[in-house]
């Protein structure tokens, strides 16, 4: 992977927020800074107990909270266990990312996954060039490309929710604060087996179709937290 430094910044101009929400350090699963490769290891929290696995070709830059992880290459990730580190039916996923890309390049681009797709958070291709998240093979919350505010080369803060009621599964997408999408609709069936994996910017550490950018400072709570 290319190495490089990246400016920090305040998110789409605010002021960064890093660290783990107030009140929500009891429902915190994992943690991890990216500042660095050992933060990849022995991220600040992992409930499992385990460890991380940084992907081979892993360089680090200057982000939002320190350093961050850069993923420009197939082989860049950070890799964690599932069981444990998050809950399937109600959590939150927040962290900071600067895409390398056009948003309406036409690519895919897999920006967290959990292994046999149970989970996936990607930039669709083309022609939606959406933000969307999708579950055991079914597509959820989605943001359209007329109101994704990604911008190539600056920080956008990245915030997804789910909670499962009584068979009702709600998803929402919120950047830099904001929601922008948001759908309730019956939990999904697909065939999924439970993962084994979580990955941060790339799917199974080895898909051409990563997450071309610069990921920081990304936590899991097992509850939803909505971004202040």
């Amino acid at each position: 992977a290319g190495g490089g430094s990246g400016g920090a910044g305040g998110s789409g101009g605010a002021p960064p927020t890093c660290g783990v929400a107030s009140g929500a350090q009891g429902s915190l699963r994992l943690y991890t800074t990216l500042d660095d490769q050992a933060s990849i290891v022995q991220p600040v929290k992992i409930a499992s107990g385990g460890t991380g696995s940084p992907g081979t070709g892993n360089t680090h830059v200057a982000g939002q909270c320190g350093g961050a992880l850069r993923v420009d290459d197939k082989t860049d990730c950070a890799k964690y266990p599932a069981s444990g580190n998050i809950n399937f039916d109600t959590g939150t996923i927040d962290f900071y990312f600067r895409p390398n890309f056009q948003k309406a390049d036409n690519q895919v681009h897999y920006l967290f996954t959990l292994s046999d797709m149970f989970m996936e958070l990607k930039k669709s291709g083309a022609p939606e060039n959406a933000l969307v998240l999708g579950m055991k093979g079914t597509p959820l919350a989605s943001i359209p490309t007329a109101k994704l505010t990604f911008v190539q080369g600056q920080w956008t803060r990245v915030t997804v929710t789910w909670s499962n009621f009584a068979g009702n599964f709600t998803t929402k997408i919120y950047l830099d604060g904001a929601e922008l999408g948001m759908t309730t609709q019956a939990y999904p069936t697909g065939d999924a087996g439970l993962p084994q994996y979580m990955y941060i910017g790339n799917y199974q550490c080895n898909h051409a179709a990563h997450g071309m950018g610069d990921f920081d400072d990304f936590k899991i709570y097992d509850k939803v937290v909505v971004p202040n």
